[in-house]
């Protein structure tokens, strides 16, 4: 039932999410919306900063605690968290006036749109740790909801700067912790910050180090298509194809969600752990397979009602990283399963490897191939991944 609760919040939001993306994009064009998805993926980068490990560790450690000296922490980490991130939320602010005062509008606008993210996501942290599974479901459909009426709104009046879009959705998110019962509202407390407890310190690395290495190798090649001069018209083709398989990720991602608290749970039934772990592991493959076969025959129709005529270069694009998919879902169920079995180093480790290629594939490439480099190097990319986390997970439930 848990699941299904976050399958329907998953679609829901999916396709809130999506359609407002489809209105953005019609509404400001291909190039406009090229650099909207690289502001973006800009930001997502930042918010692992501005998270800085705090919500993989609130969902770890509420759900069961897996180090003794984080015990006395546990019910402190909401309010370290907000701390943190209000504090690096304005420093990151300070130092975009100083070295990027020339596009300050645009840099405020990616700071406090993710800034109202990150806290969104420290309330489904919570919720989730807790097993509150029904209310995390609501508590993210209704900001979801809240944060798309007012990006709607703002272009409806005629606000179309990038800017004045993300400033939106930061307020958006605000208002929705604030008057919403589920939201996030703790005071903040830096004290643990200013103290000398190295053992949370160490706790935290390998998870902000699995955020922004993450983050790096899903979200670098807009970055570096921008930077490599691809013309913003093709940025936004890529974009465009991109945002589809996204979608197909926020409907499997509920899959991760239960994958988690499950296996973690079942740590002291280590047979019905593995067991578990098997399973869930061959139904997403399965899926996977599924979901490329589909995009494969429908990439033509999706494009075309979802974008128009002008993204019809998108649906070759989509074709290609629609291989992504057998990748991606079954990379849900061993990213979370690492993280549960405490494989935070390993996993780390795989990560960072994979953003490294990635990178790497995207510097080489991209200025013979543009972004269909980007595309073969997202997938060979989710495939390093799952190379990398099947060994380290089944080297340690075979034990």
């Amino acid at each position: 039932m848990n699941y299904l609760y976050q399958l329907i919040a998953s679609v829901c939001i999916g396709i809130i999410s999506f359609g407002l993306s489809l209105f953005i994009a019609r509404q400001i064009g291909a190039t406009h919306f090229g650099q909207y998805s690289t502001a973006l993926a800009i930001g997502s980068i930042l918010a692992i900063g501005l998270d800085g490990g705090m919500r993989n560790l609130i969902i770890r450690e509420r759900t069961r605690i897996s180090e003794q000296h984080l015990v006395r922490l546990r019910n402190q980490l909401p309010h370290i968290a907000m701390g943190y991130s209000l504090l690096a939320a304005i420093l990151a602010s300070i130092i975009c006036a100083f070295a990027f005062s020339d596009q300050l509008y645009l840099g405020l606008g990616v700071i406090w749109c993710f800034w109202g993210s990150v806290i969104t996501q420290y309330a489904s942290a919570i919720l989730r740790g807790d097993g509150q599974l029904k209310t995390d479901s609501l508590w993210q459909l209704k900001q979801r909801l809240l944060t798309a009426t007012f990006i709607i709104v703002t272009v409806i009046l005629g606000y179309f700067e990038v800017w004045q879009l993300l400033l939106t959705w930061g307020i958006g998110a605000l208002c929705a912790n604030l008057f919403f019962k589920e939201g996030f509202r703790f005071s903040p407390t830096f004290k643990p910050f200013l103290s000398l407890d190295f053992k949370l310190y160490r706790t935290l690395l390998p998870l902000l180090w699995i955020d922004l290495a993450t983050t790096i190798y899903f979200r670098s090649d807009l970055i570096m298509l921008q930077s490599l001069k691809v013309t913003n018209i093709e940025i936004g083709q890529y974009a465009a194809a991109y945002r589809l398989i996204e979608a197909i990720i926020l409907v499997v991602s509920p899959i991760s969600i239960i994958v988690f608290r499950k296996v973690r749970l079942l740590e002291v039934e280590k047979h019905l752990q593995r067991k578990y772990i098997i399973q869930s592991l061959m139904i997403s493959m399965f899926i996977g397979i599924i979901g490329v076969a589909g995009m494969q025959i429908t990439a033509s129709t999706l494009v075309q009602l979802s974008y128009g005529e002008q993204y019809v270069q998108s649906t070759a694009l989509l074709t290609m990283l629609s291989w992504m998919i057998a990748f991606l879902v079954p990379n849900t169920v061993l990213t979370q399963t690492a993280l549960a079995l405490n494989l935070e180093k390993a996993y780390a480790l795989t990560a960072t490897f994979a953003a490294i290629s990635n990178i790497g594939l995207n510097l080489i490439f991209i200025p013979e191939y543009g972004v269909i480099a980007s595309a073969y190097s997202s997938i060979a990319t989710e495939l390093i991944i799952l190379i990398g986390l099947f060994t380290a997970i089944f080297k340690k439930i075979r034990v």
